[in-house]
């Protein structure tokens, strides 16, 4: 619509709230007439929402209309973040119409001037450690906030893991708590296996400890630049025939010298069973000796 078309709307008898609207929102030549017909209609939420938002020249007036309207707190989340001039008022009203964790955590999220009101506030309602967590995770505003509450909360070694793992601005602080805790060889498995960043220091880790035969077997299967050393530890360790039937199946780079191993370990029927049923490649080589048995 053009200004001759927003002056043909304007002539007729009854123009439509969405033509009005565009009016006082694109065509400042006629905005003021369209507004002065507008305001006299009874207006829904959205629309007086739509002139707050879009139309800063009627902000004020169409506010006083949307006190009058029963509204909801999203509808004022809205106004407090797109409408600076309006902030305030409208965080006043936030306060007063019961809101929810939620709208104090997106003022704090997306309004800096309201931030650490809203915060306190969001904090008021008790969020628990999960809450913290996926704050990290997708709201870098406020990520140092939750951090520093999450460590306040002295959280288990398993929520240190899940920081390591899903926010990657925190991984290394999150990292230091997690071994001061005392991470297990599961921990550090886990750890190595899918965060590339402190694969080094976690087998490092890893390899000061007792560590076991599973833990290496965990890591040949998962972790292909670690598996040849993995491996030369497991020799040094002794590997059982079960750990040797484990390779067998799952780690094809490492199956020929498995079954050598194997082989000279005097394997039971079922291990041999076991190799049958799982490897074709050594498949008739096994049977040869199941039949010896």
């Amino acid at each position: 619509m053009d200004k001759n078309g927003a002056q043909e709307v304007l002539e007729e008898e009854n123009p439509s709230n969405k033509d009005l609207r565009f009016i006082i929102e694109n065509i400042p030549e006629y905005s003021q007439e369209a507004w002065q017909i507008l305001k006299k209609r009874d207006l829904d939420i959205n629309e007086l929402k739509n002139i707050i938002e879009y139309a800063p020249k009627y902000s004020q007036e169409a506010w006083e209309l949307f006190k009058r309207k029963k509204y909801i707190s999203l509808d004022l989340r809205n106004i407090i973040r797109y409408v600076p001039e309006l902030s305030q008022q409208a965080w006043k009203k936030l306060k007063k119409s019961k809101p929810k964790q939620s709208d104090y955590l997106y003022i704090a999220r997306f309004v800096p001037d309201l931030q650490e009101k809203a915060w306190k506030r969001f904090l008021k309602a008790k969020p628990e450690r999960g809450d913290f967590l996926d704050i990290m995770k997708v709201m870098p505003a406020l990520r140092a906030l939750a951090w520093e509450e999450m460590k306040k909360s002295k959280p288990s070694i398993d929520w240190y893991r899940r920081i390591i793992v899903n926010v990657e601005s925190l991984r290394k602080e999150a990292w230091e708590e997690f071994l001061r805790l005392g991470a297990s060889n599961n921990d550090l498995c886990i750890i190595i296996k899918d965060i590339k960043e402190l694969r080094d220091e976690a087998w490092a880790e890893l390899f000061k400890r007792d560590v076991s035969n599973k833990d290496l077997r965990y890591i040949m299967k998962n972790i292909k630049a670690l598996s040849g050393e993995a491996w030369l530890k497991l020799i040094e360790q002794g590997p059982d025939n079960d750990d040797l039937c484990f390779i067998i199946k799952d780690i094809p780079s490492h199956r020929d010298e498995a079954w050598e191993k194997l082989k000279n370990q005097s394997p039971s029927r079922n291990e041999l069973e076991f190799i049958i049923k799982y490897s074709e490649e050594l498949r008739a080589e096994a049977q040869d000796l199941l039949n010896k048995k």
